[in-house]
């Protein structure tokens, strides 16, 4: 549903792109699919890696549950992107945008839940996860969305 948004965004920003809206959806579909693929694997692995297969799950576990979530509030925001004028489009993408931002704070707050039941991390390690894992894949996508604009 998000990738529809994208592609609204830049029909709504005017971006001139080289590439048709069918290959750009299929672009962010390919972007998004792998990196949700990586990190799934690596967080598996460092479960694996470090015997803690519970927390992993957890964490994965939680990670999809809010993304679904995040999913399902999307789909009205489409909607009314798709078919509203324009003042009330971009009212509602910045909603959606702040919307976004805190399930991303709510999802991290849960994973320093889970971490912190487990083991003594330091806050400062669980911000370097989640300015690793978390943030800098999202600027690089922005970068990479950036790029093809």
């Amino acid at each position: 549903m998000n990738l529809r948004c994208v592609t609204l965004l830049s029909g709504m920003l005017h971006y001139q792109s080289s590439i048709k809206d069918f290959s750009l959806l299929l672009v962010c579909t390919l972007v998004l699919f792998l990196t949700y693929a990586i990190k799934y694997l690596f967080l598996r692995f460092a479960g694996w890696l470090l015997k803690e297969n519970q927390a992993a799950d957890t964490y994965v576990f939680v990670v999809f549950l809010v993304n679904k979530m995040a999913g399902i509030m999307l789909l009205p925001v489409v909607a009314v992107m798709a078919f509203a004028p324009e003042n009330v489009t971009v009212f509602v993408f910045w909603f959606a945008l702040f919307t976004m931002a805190l399930f991303l704070a709510y999802r991290s707050l849960l994973g320093y839940q889970t971490a912190m039941s487990v083991s003594s991390l330091s806050n400062f390690h669980f911000l370097l996860y989640v300015l690793a894992m978390e943030v800098a894949p999202l600027l690089i996508l922005f970068r990479f969305l950036i790029d093809i604009f």
